[in-house]
């Protein structure tokens, strides 16, 4: 037992005194003066004293139990260590301007959800135009919050022109019951200003269109009506009165990146908030939109017609897929499809209807995207918004993109 310890530290002696970087090669003898074991008494024993072996193998096995963990330590430099090696720093995000433009359609009806529906918010049709991104529109971010903070941020415009009907649910009464969802109808144009940056995106627009029968909403909802041979509602006769619309909409929604990057682009979590001004519509929501597929870009997201959501143009043109899924709760001040004209007399029958001052709202769908082709589906179920309606109301979203 005792040569074989010799042997086992001799090998250790060798292998330490041929490495130039162990901290052990700079002596011969391994400063065994620390257990004050001269150098010359590592040559063989020839005592047979008992108590002479085991002093020497005491005394070996501390040289061997130094060798080894002067092994380890020189296995390890701290350069290769986990707890002082410093992860180089990540370098900010490079934000690639989108190079296409996208021209849209969409069509929201609550029949796309549920074919026997047909009330409330019943459909709503927008074609629109965004242009691709350009250093030139940088005026276009004078009410943008990211001027202040990100001056790199890509800037587009968009226009769009739409329309939207309403309807009670007694759809076959001349003249609806006063607690009832009034007629009404809007048409008109949005002008949008579009603001993105690597993990933010913002929009305002300017929407300036008309409600009543300018609208037009009884005629086309008529039309569709004999297309799809379906009855004519009743009671358009008494809908909102001719009135001018002007309403400002803003909305910022933020990809968070520790998500994003490190689900290799298969996961976000989208926090958003979104605020309307104006004769038509006074309202502000706080959402939460999570989405999952393949190939996210960040803050991209659908885009709905009536919907407190802050919708965004994908900048990629690669393949993607990924479904949503969203809440969101509104406060709500005033509706001009529930309450009335804001300057006109409001009905052509009173109407006694109190609006809730909060409501929620839930979205889910699908987007795919491949090359210049895009498809959204998506479903919106929002909670009550007068105080007489039946529950939830829902309706779906088509939408079919191309990026020209």
């Amino acid at each position: 037992m005792l040569k074989s310890l010799k042997m086992i530290w001799l090998k250790l002696l060798l292998k330490k005194q041929n490495n130039p970087l162990s901290p052990l090669a700079e002596t011969p003898i391994y400063h065994l003066s620390i257990l004050n074991l001269p150098y010359k008494n590592l040559h063989p024993i020839t005592s047979s004293s008992k108590q002479a072996k085991s002093h020497t193998i005491a005394r070996l096995l501390c040289i061997l139990c130094i060798c080894l963990l002067h092994n380890v330590d020189s296995t390890t430099t701290p350069s290769d260590s986990p707890s002082s090696a410093q992860a180089p720093k990540a370098a900010p995000p490079t934000l690639q301007m989108r190079t296409h433009a996208l021209l849209k359609l969409d069509y929201e009806n609550d029949a796309n959800f549920d074919s026997r529906v047909d009330k409330y918010y019943t459909a709503g049709v927008r074609l629109g135009f965004i242009s691709k991104e350009s250093s030139a529109l940088k005026f276009l971010r004078f009410a943008s919050l990211q001027q202040f903070f990100t001056p790199s941020a890509a800037t587009s415009f968009g226009l769009a022109i739409k329309q939207e009907m309403y309807a009670p649910k007694d759809r076959f009464s001349p003249i609806p019951p006063a607690d009832d969802h009034p007629y009404g109808g809007y048409v008109g144009a949005t002008f949008s200003s579009l603001t993105r940056s690597a993990y933010i995106f913002e929009n305002l627009s300017i929407d300036l269109g008309l409600v009543g029968k300018a609208s037009g909403a009884k005629e086309v909802q008529d039309l569709i009506h004999d297309l799809t041979n379906n009855a004519h509602l009743a009671g358009w006769g008494t809908q909102l009165r001719n009135e001018f619309i002007l309403n400002a909409h803003w909305g910022i929604s933020a990809s968070i990146p520790q998500i994003l990057e490190h689900t290799a682009h298969s996961l976000d979590l989208m926090p958003q908030f979104s605020l309307n001004l104006g004769n038509a519509r006074i309202h502000a929501q706080a959402s939460l939109l999570m989405r999952f597929g393949y190939a996210l870009s960040p803050n991209t997201a659908p885009m709905l017609i009536n919907s407190g959501f802050v919708g965004a143009p994908s900048p990629s043109r690669s393949f993607c897929l990924y479904g949503f899924a969203g809440a969101g709760v509104r406060a709500v001040g005033r509706n001009i499809f529930l309450q009335g004209n804001t300057f006109a007399p409001h009905f052509a029958v009173e109407k006694t209807i109190a609006i809730m001052p909060f409501m929620a709202e839930f979205i889910w769908g699908g987007v795919l995207e491949y090359r210049r082709f895009m498809l959204t589906l998506s479903v919106v179920h929002r909670s009550k918004e007068f105080a007489t309606q039946d529950g939830f109301h829902n309706f779906g979203l088509i939408s079919l993109g191309v990026k020209i």
